[in-house]
């Protein structure tokens, strides 16, 4: 029996001292995370994709003053520069070279001052164009985006919210969201695609992603 009540004696004695050492655990893990906030790259990936699946990376990098902010509301605004190169087979020579596509990305998002701070996607926009129309090169006049703006807030646990929907050149899509987010494991931040071809045969995706709040890291 004496051997019984000193075997629950040294457990509870154990669990007593575990839960010291957790609970610094987990305070040290709010700590860090409480100055959490947006570090804008540079730089924003892109890839082009034919119609075999073959992917090209293109790079897009960040501008200043975006073509299309005057219009906005929002707290903030990032805006990525692409110029996508194409190849182009000619007919009758064979003989080829490069055409070049120039595209623009733009998000628009507030933050808020909570602890840590919070933010939300409100619009995705962009602007494209063909510099030689005589290249052979035809883009779309409309791209297809998706926007995302999930993750944990204040104002809820758990909270997804994406959207789906196409832009002209020079325009935006107001993503209706209205839940702000953290920058820990959550994604805030849009994906466009653009339709591209020459002739019936040679066809390409143009997909550009900008996440300020990136689910991959």
């Amino acid at each position: 029996m004496k051997k019984i009540v000193s075997l629950m004696l040294a457990l509870v004695m154990s669990l007593v001292l575990c839960v010291p050492a957790f609970a610094v655990d987990v305070e040290e893990e709010v700590i860090n995370t409480e100055n959490s906030s947006i570090t804008i790259s540079d730089t924003a990936s892109g890839k082009l994709i034919d119609e075999s699946g073959n992917v090209t990376l293109v790079t897009g990098y960040r501008r200043d003053i975006p073509m299309v902010a005057s219009d906005s509301t929002s707290d903030f605004v990032v805006a990525y520069d692409y110029v996508v190169p194409i190849t182009h087979r000619h007919e009758v020579s064979g003989l080829d070279d490069t055409a070049y596509l120039q595209a623009t990305m733009i998000l628009y998002y507030d933050e808020f001052a909570y602890e840590p701070n919070e933010y939300l996607l409100t619009k995705v926009g962009g602007v494209w164009s063909d510099p030689v129309s005589t290249d052979g090169t035809k883009v779309s006049e409309t791209a297809s985006i998706v926007a995302n703006c999930t993750g944990i807030g204040v104002s809820t646990f758990w909270k997804r919210q994406v959207k789906e929907g196409t832009i002209t050149s020079g325009a935006y899509m107001n993503t209706g969201f209205t839940s702000s987010i953290q920058t820990h494991l959550g994604a805030m931040g849009a994906t466009m695609t653009i339709g591209l071809s020459q002739g019936t045969t040679r066809h390409w995706d143009l997909v550009l992603e900008c996440f300020p709040i990136d689910p991959t890291v």
